[in-house]
């Protein structure tokens, strides 16, 4: 006899956003629908009743019902699922079997007492016929991923259990697969435990410190699932339930929920912590507010925690809080995020000085918002401790207390004079990071960089290099990691889209400083490994003098660009703060 599945058609949502990439993929007949759980939390209403014992699972808003036998009028509330005796009695003795799985309650019973237990609330609550009690109803807390246990309670007694949690992740599978995935995966809260020293770096905090996490958006992750032959498998059910309809369900990354458990945790460290959760789902007004008070687009944040302290924003990606397992794969990955709040952390606390922006030659501006302008890289720039500030070398002296000069693609010649009051600052110890523009920015600085042993053959020609991209004017680049301040930075590959040659020599006699090639392109060419994209001048050892960076490509990392490469984010931070030591 086969199982009925009837999910509540008392609330839909349209899928026509994401519904037309998948046409041709899932190829099912007529019509597609996909239909995601956490798009649309089911509505409840009246329950009819279907007779026989009944097992009722809740999660959030979601509500699984399984009733025993396969008459009865089906009830109107959520999704049930009608099984046979002997599946239903199987699947009682499943649930009945968390009961008596524990090791131990002394977990529990910590946890309870604990900062993070005692106010929570169930995430997910198991109800369920047992014999000689009747119904018995289990409340589960949340997970512990260090000792692979689940927290939970008995409603009845308020005994405290801890789950195994692989029993636990085998019955929630199970009941996710009764609901066909219209009740969602069931999952639980991560519980994470604060290693001292960020607890410490916590308990010092003077000023309010507001930490954001945002869901990943599941509109965009389905199209990406679907376009991925490796993850779109693994992440991906798709059921059958009729000849015209298939219902998806995705299975969102599990580092959403050790991300949300960083939070919690951070926030019980420190009184001046203060925790939310956005979801883009069930949120989008309250995220869009927030992206904009941030001065980013719902889609920087997407998938990210958010530091803010005061003016200073830091957007943390979740990925970025993984460490990678063999070849790469984020799949296998270790979440490594308490290590990396931390360092955004320090970050966001330091005080490194200025960081000026020249304007006035046409160069890219941080306070341009566009796909052009810079204002992202100020961003990122003020959420490492930096000061920015745009400054108008057409008008005003370069500021004695100027960390860094940045000059980002001028368009128009700077003169004698200009060309001269930089060479002095350079001299007198400055630092520079001066970005070329090809095939239309202006070559300035030629004859300082030539003596300080850095030429341009043709800063207007555009380099076609054979590489890792069908675009020739695409590439990417490989840093020098023999280089000992190189071996510090991030390893994540940069990208240039359109760049001139560098060529790296011996400064001019009597210069105290030495010429570096900082990175390469990745090509298959023999003839353009000698090219340089990315240039470096510093003092010799002992001795003292400018400090000075040539990127080949100023298209980098303008807001439009570091949206689709963030790892160039991360090469200009690691750069310009080499520059600032």
């Amino acid at each position: 006899m086969a199982d009925e599945v009837r999910p509540s058609a008392s609330r839909r949502m349209p899928v026509t956003a994401f519904l037309y990439p998948a046409i041709g993929l899932l190829a099912v007949g007529n019509a597609v629908f996909l239909l995601l759980w956490l798009l649309s939390p089911i509505a409840g209403g009246p329950s009819h009743g279907g007779g026989g014992e009944q097992i009722q699972v809740r999660s959030g808003h979601r509500v699984l019902k399984v009733a025993e036998g396969m008459g009865g009028e089906s009830p109107s509330l959520d999704v049930e699922r009608r099984l046979p005796s002997e599946q239903f009695e199987e699947l009682s003795k499943t649930l009945a079997s968390l009961t008596q799985s524990t090791r131990s309650g002394e977990q529990a019973e910590e946890f309870f007492k604990s900062d993070a237990g005692r106010g929570a609330q169930p995430a997910v609550t198991l109800s369920f016929p047992r014999s000689g009690v009747g119904t018995e109803t289990v409340e589960v807390y949340a997970i512990d991923d260090q000792r692979h246990l689940c927290y939970a309670r008995l409603a009845r007694t308020g005994q405290a259990l801890a789950i195994r949690l692989d029993d636990y992740l085998k019955a929630a599978s199970a009941l996710s697969r009764l609901a066909g995935g219209a009740a969602g995966s069931f999952p639980l809260p991560r519980l994470a435990v604060l290693g001292e020293p960020l607890r410490e770096k916590l308990a010092k905090l003077k000023q309010p410190l507001l930490v954001t996490t945002v869901s990943v958006d599941p509109r965009q992750y389905l199209v990406r699932m679907l376009s991925n032959p490796i993850l779109g498998p693994t992440t991906l059910k798709l059921q059958a339930l009729d000849t015209a309809t298939v219902m998806a369900t995705v299975q969102l990354p599990d580092d959403q929920a050790k991300v949300r458990g960083l939070a919690e945790a951070m926030a019980r460290a420190s009184a001046n912590v203060k925790v939310r959760h956005l979801d883009f789902a069930t949120d989008a007004a309250a995220l869009k507010e927030f992206a904009r008070s941030i001065q980013r687009e719902p889609g920087d944040v997407e998938d990210s925690l958010v530091l803010q302290r005061g003016d200073r924003v830091r957007v943390i990606r979740n990925v970025d809080m993984l460490v990678r397992g063999s070849g790469g794969s984020t799949s296998a990955a270790r979440f490594e995020g308490e290590g990396v709040a931390a360092q955004a952390l320090d970050e966001l606390l330091a005080e490194r000085g200025l960081v000026c922006f020249a304007e006035g030659h046409g160069e890219r501006r941080i306070g341009d918002r566009s796909g052009e302008g810079f204002s992202q890289i100020a961003d990122q720039v003020s959420a490492r401790g930096f000061r920015t500030a745009a400054l108008d070398l057409a008008a005003k002296a370069i500021p004695a207390d100027c960390q860094v000069l940045v000059i980002a693609g001028p368009r128009k010649p700077f003169g004698p004079e200009l060309e001269k009051a930089i060479q002095d600052y350079l001299e007198a110890g400055g630092r520079l990071a001066l970005m070329l523009d090809p095939p239309d920015g202006e070559m300035v600085l030629a004859e300082a960089l030539k003596r300080w042993g850095v030429a341009v053959p043709e800063p207007k020609k555009v380099l076609e290099i054979k590489g890792s991209f069908s675009q020739p004017m695409v590439i990417e680049l490989r840093l020098n990691g023999e280089l000992d301040f190189v071996g510090k930075w991030a390893r994540e590959a940069a990208i240039y889209f359109t760049a001139c040659g560098l060529a790296v020599g011996a400064p001019a006699e009597g210069v105290a400083c030495e010429a570096l090639c900082v990175a390469r392109p990745v090509t298959t060419e023999e003839s353009a490994k000698s090219t340089c994209l990315l240039a470096g001048v510093r003092p010799k050892a002992g001795g003292k003098g400018p400090k000075l960076l040539v990127y080949g490509d100023a298209d980098a990392f303008t807001n439009q660009i570091i949206r689709q490469v963030p790892n160039n984010i991360q090469l200009l931070i690691d750069s310009l703060g080499w520059l600032a030591e």
